[in-house]
């Protein structure tokens, strides 16, 4: 969306499955595993009800948590399926003239 670039569907699942790989390569399966249980921890304390005054009602946590996912969802869907609209396709153009060489 910066670049105004689209992505394909391939380009997606590729960058997708580089970036897992990047992360198993560079934590480790240990170190993935404790920092998932620390999250489903959080998120288990996250949406349990509580006793404090100070601290949201669950109902408006969830609904707060789903605003956020359906936005964040929308960003992505919306970045993979932009499009400039001018039918630009990201072909190289051969020019028919020598380069100069300016060393």
């Amino acid at each position: 969306m910066i670049w105004s670039t689209s992505i394909s569907a391939l380009q997606f699942v590729g960058y997708g499955t580089a970036l897992v790989g990047l992360v198993y390569y560079s934590l480790g399966w240990e170190q993935i595993m404790s920092v998932t249980a620390a999250v489903l921890f959080w998120l288990k304390a996250v949406f349990e009800p509580s006793n404090s005054e100070a601290r949201l009602s669950p109902a408006l946590r969830r609904i707060l948590f789903a605003v956020v996912a359906v936005c964040m969802a929308g960003v992505l869907v919306t970045g993979f399926l932009y499009s400039t609209g001018d039918g630009a396709t990201t072909s190289v153009e051969l020019s028919s003239e020598p380069s100069r060489r300016l060393f």
